[in-house]
C-alpha cells in the first residue's frame, strides 16, 4: 500500500458515508496548517449532526456550508405518523397502509434483519409483491431485487439501514419506517431517499402511541413537522 502524506494532496473530497456505519474516531485529521493548504469538500445528500461534527474535525472550526436552493426534507417530503398496534398486529397495519394509499415504489425500513423474512411472507400473502435485501439472500439475488424494483416489477422493497446504504432510487415515492429509526440522524438518511430531483415524497413512521413522543423529539431536532 502506498502511503500518501497530506503534503502530497492537492484537494480532498470527503463522503458523508463516513458518518453512516463507519468509525470516524479512526480518521487521522490534518493539522490547522495542513487544512489551510488543502481545499476540502464534504459532500452528501443529507447532512446530520454527526456529519457536521466530522466536517469541523476535518475542515476546521467554521467550514463554509453550501447547499442547493431547495431543502427537500422541508419542501418536497410529507412527513407523517401512522399509529399502529404493538406486536404481531403491526404487520397487518403495514399491509393495510400500503394498500389503502396505493403505495407505489415503497422502501420499508426495519431495524432487525430477522424481521425481513416475516414481513416478506406476510406482504406476499397480501398480494403486495415485495422483494427484499435480506442478508440471507445472495448478492446476485439482491441485485435482481433492486433491478425489479427500479423497473416497477414490484412495489415494495424491504431493507435495513446497512443493506440500503449507497442504494440510489431517484424516483422513490414512499419511505416507510416499520420500526422507529434509532436516532434523528438515521431518520434523516432514510427520509432523504425520497423527494429528490424536485419530486414529491412521503416518509411515514409506523409507531405505537406510547412511542409517539420519540417522533416528536426527532421532529424538533430536525426542524420538521409530522402530520
Amino acid at each position: 500500500m502506498t502511503e500518501l502524506g497530506f503534503e502530497s494532496i492537492e484537494g480532498l473530497r470527503i463522503s458523508d458515508a463516513l458518518t453512516r456505519g463507519f468509525a470516524a474516531d479512526g480518521i487521522i485529521c490534518p493539522t490547522e496548517v495542513q487544512r489551510a493548504a488543502i481545499p476540502s469538500i464534504l459532500a452528501g445528500a443529507t447532512m446530520g449532526p454527526q456529519a457536521e461534527a466530522l466536517s469541523r474535525r476535518l475542515m476546521g472550526v467554521d467550514p463554509i456550508r453550501t447547499r442547493t436552493n431547495d431543502a427537500p426534507l422541508l419542501t418536497h417530503i410529507i412527513h407523517s405518523v401512522e399509529i399502529v398496534s404493538t406486536g404481531a398486529a403491526s404487520d397487518i397495519c403495514l399491509a393495510r397502509y400500503l394498500k389503502r394509499h396505493k403505495c407505489r415504489r415503497a422502501l420499508v425500513f426495519v431495524n432487525r434483519p430477522n424481521l425481513i423474512r416475516h414481513l416478506y411472507r406476510h406482504l406476499l400473502k397480501c398480494d403486495l409483491n415485495p422483494v427484499s435485501l435480506s442478508p440471507e439472500r445472495s448478492k446476485q439475488q439482491r441485485r435482481q431485487a433492486i433491478a425489479g424494483f427500479r423497473k416497477d416489477k414490484t412495489s415494495v422493497l424491504l431493507a435495513t439501514d446497512s443493506a440500503a446504504r449507497g442504494l440510489d432510487l431517484p424516483e422513490l415515492e414512499w419511505v416507510l419506517h416499520y420500526e422507529l429509526p434509532p436516532s434523528a440522524e438515521a431518520y434523516l438518511h432514510r427520509a432523504g431517499r425520497t423527494g429528490r430531483a424536485g419530486r414529491r415524497g412521503h416518509s411515514v413512521v409506523l409507531v405505537s402511541a406510547s412511542k409517539r413522543y420519540l417522533v416528536e423529539r426527532y421532529a424538533k431536532e430536525l426542524g420538521i413537522k409530522f402530520f
